[in-house]
């Protein structure tokens, strides 16, 4: 039987585990070296002699060899403390040690490295241990505003039994940084229900930060930002608060527009924050304490806010006729009470254009603060009905039909509708009157009188008589009982009752009636309509009283 043939399988696995290549079952019998250290297959090296001689047959003595360098114990270490601060003061340094053997040719060298902000070592004190010592005055050798933080490191060296010395203390002591925190238990608040606020709405947040150490802090950095539905950062501008002393507590309230934050945001808070790379803005001992976050939803704003325009005040039907110089009001009424229509809106989420008589160019018209005819006036809103107020107050001094077009949106670019609104107005410079047609015509209890003006001017003088058939008088209506005129279809808020002038009730039947308008003295011009030649015969129109 071989030597190989005699080894079980598990001598061989061992062999393989640390790293052998060439011992395998099977394989024919030979002298080796194997050399590797534990746990590095890469060290493994191996030396085999040459199976067998020329015939075949095996050499019975063979010499080989094997040269490597093995490191064994080294006799002098090193221990490292972690690094200690950040300090606002470095006071004493004290170590104690011991030998292992009694009688020791130990060394111990003892090393304190200074550590700038940015983790810049330097090298401050390098000594010999003793077996107890200290040294005091330590801010002597370190200045903690240069080296806030600090490193201890021994080196042990023993050439004899290789035992290194035992190290029974080494203690720096210094006054540590202030510690803030937030702390929501001493007072938070948040101002969203339900953490869902309409857009527009103002998210208003505090936190108590808390100084929790014995040592004071310097005026107090806080960061906030909002991080939106992109994941973008939009910082809060908020002023330096007051030192924050030991035990001191410090809650404000930071309040931010959702504007332009719709969908799922989160609001931040950062006490004393790092503000260049790693470096807080004063030392402290912790950062992990020094966030809070506070997620929430901003509501879209999906509502058209609502258009009116009126000529003098007056809501006209296409086609009516108004003055040369009218007073042409917009107002842009949006329910949302938070982004208001004010000073800050864009006056381009405005479209408002005209067309001239013979013309078909719409004319762009412009916003200005001068009050020129040819520009609009603007007012903003300033309390939550939001409303917003143009005025246009044009003179037209070329006879025809005009168009005006309007075309608006609020703050989040909701439209007043799908489409512009658009009106046409007729104006006529010269001042002219209509025949007054009485309404309702047969009546019973009351009647108005309808009619129109044109021109730039309304009547200073105007009466109604109305008389039986004979020519008789019997009731005179002043102007002061028509009540108000404007250019354009008037309808008289007055009626007539079927009475005379004293009150009586007229018996039924027909009676006529007439108009005399006039303008500073003169008598203002007919116009004439297709209604006259059948309603009215020299200026004298119908009228039909029947109960």
């Amino acid at each position: 039987m071989g030597l190989y043939d005699a080894w079980p399988p598990e001598l061989f696995t061992a062999f393989q585990n640390l790293g052998a290549t060439n011992m395998n079952p099977g394989q024919p019998d030979d002298g080796f070296i194997f050399f590797a250290k534990k746990g590095d297959l890469s060290s493994a090296q191996e030396v085999h002699t040459s199976d067998t001689i020329a015939g075949g047959t095996s050499l019975p003595t063979q010499l080989i060899s094997f040269e490597t360098i093995i490191v064994g114990c080294n006799t002098t270490g090193n221990i490292t403390a972690e690094i200690a601060g950040p300090s606002k003061n470095w006071n004493t340094l004290y170590w104690q040690q011991h030998a292992t053997e009694p009688s020791s040719t130990d060394t111990s060298r003892l090393k304190l490295y200074g550590t700038t902000a940015q983790g810049v070592e330097t090298l401050l004190i390098d000594t010999l241990m003793t077996n107890n010592d200290s040294i005091t005055n330590l801010n002597n050798h370190i200045d903690a505003a240069l080296y806030p933080f600090a490193k201890l490191e021994l080196e042990t060296t023993d050439t004899i039994t290789i035992t290194p010395a035992n190290v029974d203390r080494w203690q720096l002591i210094y006054d540590p940084a202030p510690e803030c925190a937030i702390n929501p238990k001493k007072g938070s608040y948040y101002s969203v229900s339900e953490n869902s606020i309409q857009e527009g709405d103002s998210v208003k947040y505090a936190v108590a930060i808390e100084n929790v150490s014995a040592f004071d802090m310097d005026s107090l950095l806080v960061h906030y930002w909002i991080e939106d539905a992109n994941h973008t950062k939009n910082y809060v501008s908020y002023t330096r608060q007051d030192s924050l002393k030991s035990g001191g507590i410090i809650i404000d309230t930071v309040s931010v527009s959702s504007k332009g934050y719709v969908g799922d945001n989160s609001i931040w808070v950062t006490a004393n924050p790092k503000i260049d790379g790693n470096l807080q803005d004063q030392f402290e001992q912790f950062y992990f304490n020094n966030f809070t976050e506070k997620t929430f939803t901003v509501l879209e704003d999906n509502t058209n806010p609502i258009l009116d325009v009126t000529f003098d005040g007056i809501h006209i039907l296409n086609e009516d006729i108004v003055s040369p110089a009218p007073l042409i009001s917009i107002t842009l009424n949006d329910e949302n009470k938070f982004l208001l229509l004010n000073e800050d809106i864009d006056t381009n989420q405005f479209k408002i254009q005209l067309i001239r008589p013979n013309s078909n160019n719409p004319e762009q018209l412009f916003f200005s603060n001068t009050g020129e005819s040819d520009y609009l006036m603007w007012e903003p809103a300033i309390d939550d009905k939001n409303l917003f107020k143009i005025e246009y107050n044009p003179t037209f001094t070329e006879d025809g039909i005009y168009t005006l077009q309007v075309q608006a949106s609020d703050k989040s670019n909701n439209f007043s509708g799908d489409f512009a609104y658009e009106i046409s107005f007729e104006v006529i410079t010269a001042s002219t009157i209509t025949h007054l047609f009485n309404y309702p015509n047969p009546f019973s209890t009351k009647t108005h009188f309808v009619f129109t003006l044109t021109g730039s001017e309304t009547p200073d003088q105007m009466l109604i008589q109305i008389m039986t058939v004979t020519g008789k008088v019997v009731r005179e209506i002043s102007m002061d009982e028509i009540g108000p005129l404007h250019i354009g279809k008037n309808k008289t808020d007055f009626f007539w009752n079927g009475r005379d002038q004293f009150g009586d009730q007229l018996a039924n039947g027909v009676y006529l009636y007439r108009a005399i308008v006039k303008i500073n003295g003169e008598n203002i011009d007919h116009r004439d309509t297709s209604a006259d030649t059948k309603s009215f015969k020299k200026e004298f129109g119908k009228m039909y009283l029947l109960r």
